[in-house]
């Protein structure tokens, strides 16, 4: 059978707001472009698994900023004060997004309008923002995400910003500098069956850093002769082949979120249960 590609390469979703403000921001998740033009984010599954350990699967970080870092965010904005972009360098904030969850539904191109509404948020330019860049700022997400069935497409809601208590105010300033609800490319770094079912199996399987994987077996404290060589991912499902025979004929389908293990053997086009649970992260 043939193993489908990455699912998100053929997906032109972009980030709907992203200020050149953004771009000197500490990274939170690397973030790519599609084959189709568009772009998408590279998301640790131990991340994505503590995303779903809260209601809504949404959470709220922040980074406190450097010296260094808010004279480069400074710099960006002076550089930008007299360009075509000066008065849409950041969406001001009057309060907290609520359940940022919600972004995740919205169709194309809503995006901006949700965030007006939900929390007054508006375009404002540099001259309004720039006083506020000082010790004390720190980087600001929001991350928002929710897996479903297949056929689903995972997308992940993120808002990357600033924000700064000023006084004795009741809660900080705070900008928007970057938002979007695009795809996710998901980035596994163990894989663990469970002792579940006629097929149980007590494996581990750990990435060697250069595309392929090995299999430690946990009652026998040894590695198994078997590896595997990642392939693609389409919404559920992360794909092996064998490894090192790397043969197109005999393949491995892990799902992502709490499934089973699957193979086809000898271009085969229906998949047979090894394991029926994993976990990944």
């Amino acid at each position: 059978m043939s193993i489908p590609e990455n699912w998100f390469e053929s997906d032109s979703s972009k980030l709907e707001f992203d200020s050149p403000v953004a771009s000197v921001l500490p990274v939170l998740f690397a973030i790519k472009s599609t084959m189709a033009g568009g772009q998408y984010y590279s998301v640790p599954k131990e991340y994505l698994n503590r995303l779903l350990s809260v209601p809504g699967g949404s959470a709220a970080s922040t980074i406190p900023l450097s010296e260094a870092q808010l004279s480069q965010i400074r710099g960006v904005l002076q550089a930008q004060r007299d360009g075509l972009n000066a008065g849409a360098i950041a969406l001001k904030v009057a309060g907290a997004i609520p359940l940022p969850a919600n972004a995740l539904s919205l169709g194309a191109g809503k995006l901006m309008d949700w965030l007006a509404a939900e929390v007054d948020a508006k375009l404002i330019n540099i001259d309004r923002l720039i006083d506020f860049i000082t010790i004390g700022g720190e980087a600001y997400f929001q991350v928002a995400f929710l897996p479903g069935p297949t056929g689903f497409k995972p997308r992940i809601f993120v808002s990357a910003g600033y924000d700064i208590q000023v006084g004795l105010e009741s809660k900080p300033r705070s900008w928007i500098f970057s938002a979007g609800v695009i795809p996710i490319n998901v980035v596994l770094s163990k894989i663990e069956t469970a002792n579940v079912g006629d097929h149980a199996g007590n494996k581990r399987l750990e990435p060697n850093g250069d595309g392929t994987w090995r299999s430690w077996d946990i009652d026998d404290q040894k590695y198994d002769n078997r590896g595997y060589r990642y392939s693609s991912q389409d919404e559920v499902f992360a794909y092996f082949y064998d490894n090192p025979s790397n043969s197109p004929d005999d393949a491995w389908r892990i799902n992502m979120y709490g499934g089973s293990m699957d193979r086809t053997r000898n271009g085969g086009t229906t998949w047979a249960t090894a394991y029926q649970k994993v976990e990944t992260s």
